[in-house]
């Protein structure tokens, strides 16, 4: 048996600054205190039917929302920062198989598992990470339980790893040696996910991710996303969830006015994120009208899916162009409210 061993150099400021940096943004301004902190989430979107699922069934999928909307909203509660609410939000989703994404993933072509995950910030929650450094993405990934640790690892770990984007077993290995935990690939394996796999599960195999977006007390915004990918998707493949711009977005600007944003996509069909974010930067359009803008033009270039954000005063938008899309909001001191149909309220 073969054994591999890595070694990371640790970077010097002067090395990490030769590292191309277009995250930068247009005249960063600083997080806005006092604000009331919220969080959002989802589970995917997409073709979802009321004669889908039993009600227990659909009652399952929510309790899972709530249960991820808890997880983050505790740490909300707590003075916790943005990110860290997003990362504990989207583990709970990771951790429940009924979701794309960590346990839940679906299987490629090969039959394998291949997992990615990213995160997002409008401003680094310490001043030992340098302003330019605004996120992480990790992706085929074979190893990992929680991918979204992992992107936060990355992430965090900015003189061992200078880049934004990594994939596979190098990226794993970095992950490990900051305490991310690595498990057999079997551990991803369900019933479920190999039946859609083999053809012999009927209901339409999910092309979803997972995702939530956080504001904090702080006014520090976050944005984090993971996903398994297509069902039979080629080995190798990557898609949006990863890239910064099109499974994901967080910004603040000074352009006309001040202002910071975040999304996750539900869909992997446009950069919806990106576009909202430039229409209120640019245009200064409110959060809810540039999403709507940025679905409508979803819906015209043939796609479906749905988008989560939030900006800087909390405000918070949950739009889609599909009969459905998982979803959730939750605040301090309040109950977590959930839904699942296009038509159906938050309760």
């Amino acid at each position: 048996m073969a054994v591999f061993k890595r070694s990371f150099k640790r970077l010097s400021a002067d090395d990490s600054a030769t590292e191309k940096t277009p995250l930068a943004s247009l005249g960063p301004a600083k997080p806005k205190r006092g604000r009331v902190p919220v969080l959002i989430v989802h589970g995917g979107a997409g073709t979802i039917s009321r004669e889908g699922h039993t009600k227990e069934e659909f009652e399952a999928y929510r309790e899972g929302l709530r249960t991820a909307l808890r997880a983050g909203n505790a740490v909300l509660e707590r003075g916790g920062n943005a990110m860290e609410a997003v990362c504990a939000a989207v583990v709970q989703l990771e951790n429940n198989p009924l979701f794309n994404a960590g346990k839940g993933a679906v299987f490629n072509s090969a039959g394998q598992n291949e997992l990615e995950a990213s995160l997002m910030l409008s401003h680094p929650p310490s001043s030992s990470i340098p302003a330019t450094r605004r996120g992480a993405a990790a992706t085929l990934l074979q190893r990992t339980k929680n991918p979204i640790l992992l992107a936060r690892a990355l992430y965090l770990s900015s003189s061992e790893n200078p880049h934004v984007f990594l994939c596979g077993f190098p990226a794993e290995e970095l992950g490990a040696s900051r305490g991310v935990e690595l498990v057999d690939p079997s551990y991803f394996w369900t019933e479920k996910r190999w039946r859609e796999h083999t053809g012999a599960e009927k209901e339409t195999a999910p092309m979803g991710t997972v995702g939530a977006v956080a504001l904090d007390a702080e006014g520090a915004i976050a944005a984090a996303t993971s996903t398994g990918g297509i069902t039979n998707k080629l080995p190798g493949r990557i898609g949006d969830t990863p890239s910064m711009g099109s499974g994901f977005w967080a910004e603040t600007w000074t352009l006309n006015q001040t202002g910071s944003y975040a999304c996750s996509v539900a869909s992997a069909q446009l950069a919806a994120n990106f576009v909202i974010a430039q229409r209120m930067k640019l245009l200064g359009e409110s959060l809810e009208k540039s999403a709507k803008k940025a679905i409508d033009e979803l819906g015209e270039g043939g796609g479906s899916g749905g988008v989560i954000s939030v900006d800087e005063e909390g405000r918070f938008a949950m739009l889609m162009n599909s009969t459905g899309m998982y979803r959730g909001v939750a605040r301090p001191g309040e109950a977590p409210k959930v839904a699942i149909f296009a038509d159906e309220a938050l309760a």
